[in-house]
Order: structure tokens, then C-alpha cells, then sequence
């Protein structure tokens, strides 16, 4: 699915957040790369959605709309060669005290592209979600405990630049740091691989009957100016 730009809607149900993010390494990864990874120029928006998630989430009270990155540092990619197994561990068996993977046989070397020294803005909006209780549910505090949780530091895990090996910290935005001036056409990008007004956790059961599908890819055509990416809004 392919979404539509629309940057002007206004709902008192919203509220505008802007945070800075940086650190050593990060890789958001392209959807088409499988076994070599490799990564976009700059994150995606579910991987920023994903970082503001960990800093505070509610699920059923609200969500995160991204509405713009900013890109503060050069972009610089590298190769790192990782060592890695082509097999994957049986959970069912690993009780089994004679049950082990043999590295050398199954060893392998895997380059991927990660991007380095990244500082980026993110720019979105807090978003209640629909028929929720507004007598209970007050936009202004969520806000506010969200902005608080920024000047703190505080999380509910280690937010990470799009693989938990690349860490990711925080901060309330820092104006002295402004925009690389630099057009970059991204093209076709990951939006989002679930639909964020659904809130069933996802059930990745082998059994097709118990699995319930609440995935909902959609992509956009991701256009850098001066250092300023505009996210099409979904909802």
C-alpha cells in the first residue's frame, strides 16, 4: 500500500513531539535484503516509531504518527563482516542436554552496511486512539509525561537505531544542530509493517488456525530536501 501526502490535518485528538536521536552505528534495513544486509540512508519511520515506543508506549490510550525526520549528520555508510551460523536453534530440543549446534560446520561470514556517527530529529505527533474516553484519558498529561521522560532519560527498554546491536540515545532537541543541506531522491521506503490502530500483539504461531494476521505493510516515496524528509500521514 502506498500512502498519500497530506501534511495539513488538524485533530484535537493530537499533539505535536520532537525528540533528537543519535549514536555510533545504526541500520535500518531494506526490506529486500535477506541474507547480506543492507540499509536504508536514513531511518524508517516505523524504526522511529519504534524508538518513541520505547521511551513511552500506550498502547490502548494512544500511538505515535511520524511526521518528519531530519538527518543533522553526514551520511557516511560502512561494511562490517559479521561471523555467523546458517542454522537456526530448535527451542524444543535445546532442553535436551545433548543437543548442540556444530559452529564449524555451520559457520559462515556476512557483510552488511550499517550507517555511522547518525544524529537525527525526529518530528510526530501523539495521537489518542479511537473512542477512547477523553474524561479519563487526557492528551495534555500523556504530553507531558512524555516530554518529562525525555529530559530525564528515562525508557522502558534500550531503544536502538533499527537492530538492538546499534544503541540509540535520547534527548529533548538540541536547536544548535540544524539540517545537512542535501537532496537526496530515497525513493520506494517502508512505512510501517503493521497497522497502528490495531492493538492485537502479533501471533506468530506455526499453527496457520492460531496465527492471527494484524500486519499491514504499506510503503511511500521517501524525497529528501535539505536534509528534511516529510512522512506522508497515514491516519
Amino acid at each position: 500500500m502506498f500512502l498519500n501526502t497530506n501534511f495539513n490535518q488538524q485533530n484535537i485528538n493530537r499533539h505535536p513531539i520532537c525528540i533528537d536521536i543519535w549514536g555510533d552505528y545504526a541500520m535500518f534495513t531494506r526490506p529486500e535484503s535477506k541474507v547480506e544486509r543492507t540499509t536504508y540512508p536514513v531511518p524508517t519511520p516505523s524504526a522511529c516509531r519504534g524508538i518513541l515506543n520505547a521511551i513511552y508506549s500506550k498502547p490502548i490510550e494512544f500511538y505515535y504518527q511520524i511526521t518528519q525526520i531530519d538527518v543533522m549528520n553526514p551520511i557516511h555508510v560502512t561494511t562490517i563482516t559479521k561471523n555467523e551460523l546458517q542454522q537456526v536453534a530448535d527451542n524444543s530440543k535445546i532442553k535436551n542436554n545433548d543437543y548442540s549446534i556444530d559452529a564449524n560446520k555451520y559457520h559462515t561470514q556476512r557483510v552488511s552496511s550499517y550507517l555511522s556517527n547518525v544524529y537525527y530529529r525526529i518530528h510526530a505527533e501523539i495521537i489518542l486512539c479511537d473512542n477512547i474516553d477523553t474524561t479519563h484519558v487526557n492528551l495534555k498529561s500523556i504530553v507531558s509525561q512524555f516530554n518529562r521522560r525525555v529530559a530525564n532519560g528515562k525508557c522502558f527498554y534500550q531503544p536502538y537505531l533499527g537492530t538492538r546491536e546499534c544503541i540509540c540515545y535520547f534527548s529533548e532537541p538540541d536547536m544548535s544542530h540544524v539540517p545537512i543541506d542535501l537532496d537526496m531522491n530515497i525513493g520506494t521506503m517502508l512505512y510501517d509493517v503493521f497497522d497502528l490502530k490495531n492493538n492485537k500483539p502479533l501471533n506468530t504461531s506455526k499453527s496457520k488456525s492460531q496465527r492471527n494476521i494484524c500486519t499491514d505493510v504499506s510503503f511511500f516515496n521517501a524525497d529528501m530536501k535539505h536534509g528534511v524528509i516529510k512522512i506522508p500521514r497515514k491516519y
